[in-house]
């Protein structure tokens, strides 16, 4: 009999899917990326800023929940070592071959700089490491990058980090000495709107506004947490089944209305709803909500398997490895064209989508070397 959890392979796929379709969009908004287009849109803002209320923490619940059945099938000794040899080996590879084309375009866009890749990959060996962030939508006169910077590579260090912290609490929880805590969180559960409590930890951090990234992105041990939390007991699947379209309907609604204000006034703490205090709160509640009606969508629609998730699951992980990198390589070519916005990013989409998935099939699936390079089983 098959116990496998099909609605997390499909949320895992169909998550790094919209990558493809997020990440296209940065050149277009107002952040900063390694390569902005000549005219920004505050559509392509929104839509990103929109993705940002939800998309890591979801990433990161997955990861949690799957972390469970792992530990289901392996001592804490077995899922360490998998941990690292999946996670660690694809980070240094990635950090050093996929990600560098990224910084070496962010300085191709530096005036006067001709430096060839030969000579970029001497200067990032021999150069101390820098600490500026990646510039976007700035002038030429002020593009900086790091040296050696793992991009959006940096989920994977931040999942093995947060994998070795959590491990002796998920063997805890595992095993008999969890019980009576799930009993606990049973009868808490079962309070009518106890569920939405779990988006406190998220206020907290929202209203920090933390501004080093390195620091904020710790705070997403929460939701890998989380994620094997509601996932190591049946009961707790199901309060998240029970409040599926309460919780979509509000996430919708609460979404409209930071994208509005977002919009119109801006984010400004000392304009926006008493110092932030309400806005953080807004946020908080509508990431947490985004969370349980995405995994209760799942839950409910998901729980099959066909022969594309079997495929496109097994690629899933060095999909995420190489799908940045390469919608930057073609957003450098492209950015400098006389084309509309939506031109250009259709044929960003389209062509990062096709270049990825033949890169995977052709160059990563076929050889053990470039499997174990890539993580994958």
């Amino acid at each position: 009999m098959d116990n496998r959890r099909h609605e997390l392979d499909w949320l895992r796929v169909l998550a790094v899917l919209l990558l493809i379709y997020f990440h296209s969009a940065r050149p277009f908004d107002f952040g900063d990326f390694y390569v902005k287009n000549g005219v920004l849109s505050k559509g392509f803002d929104a839509f990103t800023m929109f993705v940002d209320i939800w998309f890591m923490p979801l990433f990161f619940f997955i990861a949690g929940a799957a972390s469970y059945f792992a530990l289901a099938k392996r001592s804490g000794k077995q899922y360490a070592g998998e941990r690292a040899k999946r996670l660690l080996v694809p980070f240094v590879f990635g950090s050093l071959i996929i990600s560098a084309p990224q910084v070496y375009v962010v300085l191709r866009q530096v005036p006067g700089n001709t430096m060839n890749y030969l000579q970029y990959y001497r200067y990032i060996f021999s150069t101390p490491y820098l600490t500026e962030v990646v510039a976007g939508n700035v002038g030429p006169d002020q593009i900086k990058a790091f040296t050696l910077e793992p991009a959006h590579l940096w989920f994977i260090i931040y999942l093995f980090v947060f994998s070795m912290i959590c491990l002796p609490l998920f063997l805890r929880l595992r095993g008999g000495k969890g019980g009576k805590f799930k009993d606990r969180m049973d009868s808490f559960l079962r309070r009518r709107g106890a569920i939405l409590l779990f988006a406190v930890p998220i206020f907290l951090y929202v209203a920090l506004d933390i501004e080093d990234d390195t620091i904020d992105r710790l705070f997403l041990i929460y939701p890998f947490f989380i994620g094997f939390l509601f996932y190591c007991d049946d009961r707790f699947g199901n309060v998240i089944d029970e409040y599926l379209k309460p919780a979509l309907v509000a996430a919708v609604a609460f979404s409209a209305a930071i994208i509005a204000m977002y919009t119109t006034v801006g984010f400004d703490s000392q304009k926006v709803l008493w110092g932030g205090a309400l806005l953080a709160a807004l946020y908080s509640l509508t990431t947490w909500l985004w969370l349980i009606a995405l995994v209760g969508l799942g839950r409910k629609y998901l729980r099959f398997r066909n022969r594309f998730l079997d495929y496109a699951n097994r690629g899933s992980y060095p999909f995420y490895i190489l799908h940045q990198t390469v919608i930057v390589l073609i957003a450098y070519v492209v950015y400098s064209w006389t084309w509309a916005i939506m031109p250009k990013y259709l044929l960003i989409t389209t062509a990062s989508l096709l270049i990825t998935a033949a890169a995977y099939d052709i160059l990563v699936r076929r050889t053990r070397i470039t499997r174990f390079l890539f993580g994958m089983k």
